[in-house]
């Protein structure tokens, strides 16, 4: 798998997905989307390695919708985003397996850097995996 088969499915309001416009920084395919409905449908239909969600949305629950991408599709790795910043929502966000957790406004630099790095990471097992079978 190379950079450009690294897939990247957001869900957000319109205000956090923007602050993760930078989308020309990376080789990766990202689609943004505002309802829970379409990144399930998303997620079914084509590969996803990275779900980056909304916890506190206010039209929807992010952890609910976390537990109905990873029947789909339960290697992806994880991402949250919040709004509100406090203990519950970081141990919630813990709980619930993510990778990472990020408050907005984003510190646009770690938070690409975090792409990056499980990028990286899920880069090096298919190198492995490959080498394992040849």
């Amino acid at each position: 798998m190379t950079k450009q088969g690294f897939y990247i499915s957001i869900l957000a309001g319109e205000d956090v997905a923007s602050q993760m416009s930078h989308k020309t920084r990376f080789k990766y395919t990202i689609e943004t989307f505002s309802e829970p409905v379409q990144l399930l449908r998303s997620v079914e239909e084509k590969p996803c390695n990275l779900l980056i969600i909304e916890v506190n949305h206010p039209e929807f629950n992010g952890f609910d919708v976390k537990k109905q991408a990873k029947k789909i599709v339960s290697s992806a790795n994880l991402i949250f985003v919040s709004k509100k910043r406090d203990l519950a929502t970081v141990s919630s966000c813990q709980r619930h397996g993510a990778d990472y957790l990020f408050f907005t406004p984003l510190d646009r630099d770690k938070f690409f850097d975090a792409i990056s790095i499980l990028s990286r990471r899920r880069q090096y097992w298919m190198d492995l995996m490959k080498e394992i079978k040849e």
